[in-house]
């Protein structure tokens, strides 16, 4: 057999920004047939999902349509560790590196704000 190339890429870039408005006012556009679901994650909430494997939850979005949301609580076990975890769900791991990369730019005296 011989070697098998890729068929297509994504590129994929990460922006970190501060939003002078409440990431609950931002109407997002989610395409049902490519997203499960969308959650806003502050890097506060990181180290707790990530790296310490607490337990909690946090509030998401779920497509309903192309035009409808609907917001969702989501177990902190459904995003780790990277997808498939054992519920068959979990974050890719690409968008896991990224965020583990971005934090580590952060690193311990970034201040996180409300």
């Amino acid at each position: 057999p011989g070697i098998s190339f890729p068929k297509s890429q994504h590129l994929i870039m990460f922006f970190y920004l501060k939003l002078n408005t409440s990431f609950l006012k931002i109407n997002l556009k989610i395409d049902p047939q490519e997203v499960d679901a969308a959650l806003w994650v502050p890097l506060n909430e990181y180290e707790k999902i990530f790296i310490k494997g607490e337990k909690g939850e946090i509030e998401g979005f779920c497509p309903k349509s192309e035009t409808q949301i609907y917001r969702e609580s989501f177990d902190y076990m459904q995003l780790t560790p990277t997808y498939p975890n054992m519920m068959g769900e979990g974050l890719a791991k690409g968008h896991f590196l990224a965020l583990r990369y971005l934090v580590q730019l952060a690193g311990p005296n970034f201040v996180f704000e409300k």
